[in-house]
């Protein structure tokens, strides 16, 4: 498990890879509003302080995730089908959802 918080490169990797909107919901993110989730909460196994596990979400979504995944989050929480995981070649997060029967990616990944 991570036991460190994000470096600040992490963190500016992954509000730039966001385009500026929360991971979650879509909500535009500003610096009032702007937190750094990982994917994979601190308390469960698998938990890492890399880009691949950070996105930039909004204050509200980031509290009310808790320790839930990603994926339960947005379809048990939000109510939304949940958004791939996966980066482009470019460096963003993928705008696409998940692919049916899969829990974290969309069939490009």
């Amino acid at each position: 498990m991570a036991s460190k918080n994000f470096s600040s490169k992490t963190k500016a990797e992954a509000v730039r890879a966001s385009r500026g909107e929360c991971f979650y919901d879509g909500t535009r993110l500003n610096k009032n509003n702007t937190e750094i989730d990982h994917v994979v909460n601190k308390m469960r196994p698998g938990c890492t302080n890399d880009l691949s596990n950070a996105v930039a979400a909004c204050k509200p979504c980031n509290r009310e995730k808790g320790t839930l995944t990603a994926y339960d989050f947005q379809a048990n929480k939000l109510g939304v089908t949940p958004r791939c995981q996966g980066f482009t070649q470019d460096g963003y997060r993928c705008q696409r959802n998940v692919a049916e029967g899969n829990r974290k990616y969309c069939h490009d990944h």
